[in-house]
């Protein structure tokens, strides 16, 4: 990928990103029709001097309204962007890539098994969760039974409602008992 296709997805990411940590709605005065070059000294450091012109951020967010990831409106004299369902979901995927367990210096004896039966009709969002459980170092004992050492309730909860598939999967803490 070229430096400036790069450039062009992490100026995505920094709006979105930008737009969440804000509550998810964004309000800028609309006395200019550049009112949206606001954005542009909180990313100066960021981008080149070229990406940054209210012009360029101005077709970004129209950019990003057609692609449904964020809403743009006026209110009260105020233009009013906010996040779309899609765009917060776009913001929490960014999240996933930077995820990891905490492992905690000394182990607490706890095994965390994760079970699913995920249907074959949602089967992307099985490989995705199974590709992700790879990621976050669970070990494999079958197809769809996976285990790791490390307390992982928060974030096997979180990718469950993110794709939406919390029906299908259990997660068992417990510890070994020999027989």
């Amino acid at each position: 990928m070229d430096s400036h296709m790069q450039e062009k997805l992490n100026l995505t990411r920094d709006i979105l990103l930008g737009i969440a940590g804000v509550g998810g709605i964004l309000l800028i005065t609309a006395i200019a029709p550049g009112a949206i070059g606001v954005l542009a000294p909180l990313l100066k450091k960021k981008y080149k001097k070229n990406t940054l012109k209210p012009s360029y951020l101005q077709n970004k967010f129209r950019e990003l309204n057609q692609q449904g990831l964020i809403m743009i409106g006026e209110q009260n004299g105020q233009i009013k962007i906010s996040l779309t369902k899609e765009g917060k979901r776009k913001v929490l995927s960014y999240q996933i890539d930077n995820m990891q367990l905490k492992k905690p210096n000394k182990w607490d004896g706890q095994w965390r098994i994760v079970v699913f039966d995920i249907p074959e009709r949602i089967k992307k969002h099985r490989d995705t969760f199974r590709r992700k459980l790879i990621d976050l170092e669970f070990e494999r004992i079958q197809d769809s039974v996976w285990i790791s050492k490390y307390p992982c309730r928060e974030e096997i909860d979180f990718l469950a409602h993110l794709f939406e598939i919390w029906p299908y999967i259990d997660l068992i803490e417990g510890k070994f008992i020999k027989l």
